[in-house]
């Protein structure tokens, strides 16, 4: 491996942690760095359809910077991303990694909550797509799958968000 291939695999894995660190501090401005201007962005739903291209989710930056909030709403996250895999092909790259994602009620912090509702876990695999641009490798696809939940989703029924987001945020063909 040589001095160039090791430092795109480290800009990569840095550049996917970096898309967790942006939503978990809703650095929504943050984003303009990682996501290209277009990016392949299907829900879990839209990846499981029958036939799924992940070309025919294609969704501006603007729109995914702008979706966010209402799909994080009332929340405090945290993602927790590791185990990332790169494969390089010139100026084009895959990287998959997983993660535990939690998700807290931002009013299960304040002491005078006595219900304390339950927090909700989400193991997650992430496949991201990106490609070497003039400013740097930027995520160009990402796809992502739940693979096992934990808690009571009644405070966030992330299904139903993301159901919601992808009425707001239609697909560009």
């Amino acid at each position: 491996m040589d001095l160039q291939e090791v430092s795109d695999r480290l800009e990569i894995i840095e550049v996917c942690t970096r898309l967790h660190w942006c939503v978990d501090h809703r650095d929504w401005d943050g984003l303009d760095d990682l996501l290209a201007d277009h990016v392949s962005f299907p829900t879990p739903a839209e990846a499981a359809e029958p036939g799924f291209d992940p070309a025919r989710y294609r969704r501006s930056r603007a729109e995914v910077k702008a979706a966010y909030p209402g799909l994080l709403a009332g929340l405090i996250t945290q993602h927790l991303i590791a185990g990332h895999q790169v494969e390089l092909d010139g100026d084009r790259a895959v990287c998959r990694a997983h993660s535990v994602n939690v998700h807290l009620p931002e009013n299960a912090r304040h002491p005078d909550n006595a219900e304390r509702p339950e927090l909700v876990l989400h193991g997650n695999e992430y496949r991201f797509e990106l490609a070497r641009t003039a400013g740097g490798w930027r995520i160009d696809g990402r796809q992502t799958w739940i693979r096992w939940r934990w808690g009571d989703e009644a405070h966030y029924d992330v299904d139903r968000r993301l159901l919601e987001w992808s009425g707001h945020v239609r697909p560009h063909q």
